[in-house]
């Protein structure tokens, strides 16, 4: 894919991108900024049980779900998981026709590991929050071609990456003597890396921050289960590094690409809710809701609401299987357009206890409902061994 363009104006790095301009509101900031997609954020608290799940982990994907939710692990366990996202080819950056995928796929989604002592839990994990690639051709104008002829190739690379320490207690309710009441709280040092390049120039960007996460569940009984979560997120800022400000084309003429000094990300935060019903002991039911808080960071872009319900089925005590939905809307509105996505996902998964091995499958696919840039399949597998 090809986009003509002149070298004045710039990628994320390299010089200004006015429609996704992260600064704080009211002001305009001098920073150059990194802008994050939605198609780019991994999905939240996906796993067997379904996604956006604030109520039932796995030991494969305990740091990405409601800290509190640490409760259900009554043994030492340790466990990972990969997932494998299909590309994307309609475009995700409003007016650039470029397709994204997942960036360094064989590397693991997600890492935990997670210690009960007592009415005490305590965890340490690893996720990958954000992950995104992408690349187009740049038909560049310049003094000696002002029509343009040559396609430079640039290509964008994001990442996030969170390690976090988790811990929660159990207690009984001070509403009630039968309920019980878990409190999480997690600590996430959160990794930024911002890597772009055109043709022989490359600007790198990276930081570390911290956020963290505040988790309840409250226990009615066996059978009713409410949770409610928030994350706090970060921002992120500092000095790219480049190695040139120069681009030879291939008539021997330059283009010289202004480097910004300084660069800021804004992650926004989020609140979850979620309940679970046993309506029998094999078949449960979960409902979850969550609110992403972009216009807090970007008067552009709405909030994003998400929801998602799901039917889990433990047919017997090796296997569970689930199935289950999960709906979100993003909107953009600018002063040049107005961009507005669907994404509806069908989700499956499939867990296999085998003595003191977990195994498990999950698939979700958002061809059917979805907006064209949002289309996409997704396939992640998990493992845990109870220590």
């Amino acid at each position: 894919m090809k986009i003509k363009l002149s070298y004045t104006i710039v990628l994320f790095l390299f010089f200004p991108f006015v429609v996704y301009s992260q600064g704080d509101r009211g002001r305009i900031d001098p920073a150059n900024n990194i802008p994050f997609f939605v198609q780019g954020i991994v999905l939240d608290g996906y796993n067997v049980y379904g996604i956006l799940n604030t109520t039932l982990s796995t030991i494969s994907n305990m740091s990405d779900v409601n800290p509190a939710s640490l409760v259900d692990h009554q043994s030492p366990a340790i466990g990972f998981s990969m997932q494998f996202d299909s590309k994307i080819d309609r475009e995700v950056i409003p007016l650039v026709d470029a397709g994204q995928q997942r960036a360094n796929p064989w590397l693991p989604q997600s890492f935990n590991f997670v210690y009960p002592k007592g009415d005490f839990r305590f965890g340490m994990g690893f996720h990958q929050k954000y992950n995104q690639y992408f690349d187009f051709d740049l038909i560049i104008t310049t003094p000696n071609d002002p029509t343009g002829g040559e396609a430079i190739k640039a290509t964008f690379e994001t990442n996030l990456y969170t390690g976090s320490g988790v811990a929660s207690y159990s207690f009984p309710s001070p509403f009630h003597k039968s309920h019980q009441a878990t409190l999480g709280f997690q600590l996430n040092l959160n990794y930024l890396r911002d890597f772009e390049t055109l043709r022989e120039l490359y600007a790198k960007a990276t930081d570390i921050a911290l956020g963290w996460t505040l988790g309840l569940r409250y226990d009615f009984n066996d059978r009713f289960k409410a949770n409610i979560a928030f994350d706090k997120e970060n921002t992120f800022s500092g000095t790219p590094k480049t190695n040139r400000s120069l681009v030879t084309l291939e008539d021997s003429s330059f283009v010289q690409i202004p480097v910004e000094q300084r660069f800021i990300a804004n992650y926004p935060d989020k609140l979850k809710l979620g309940l679970l019903v046993k309506i029998t002991d094999q078949i449960w039911l979960t409902n979850n809701f969550a609110i992403t808080f972009w216009n807090d960071i970007n008067e552009n872009i709405k909030n994003q609401p998400e929801f998602s319900g799901n039917f889990i089925f433990n047919i017997t005590s090796t296997f569970t299987t689930s199935i289950g939905i999960y709906y979100t809307n993003n909107q953009t509105i600018s002063d040049f357009f107005r961009v507005e996505s669907d994404l509806l996902f069908l989700n499956g998964g499939l867990k296999i206890d085998i003595k003191k091995l977990t195994l498990e499958m999950s698939i979700a696919d958002s061809h059917l409902g979805s907006s064209e840039n949002r289309e996409q399949t997704i396939v992640k597998f998990g493992t845990g061994i109870t220590l």
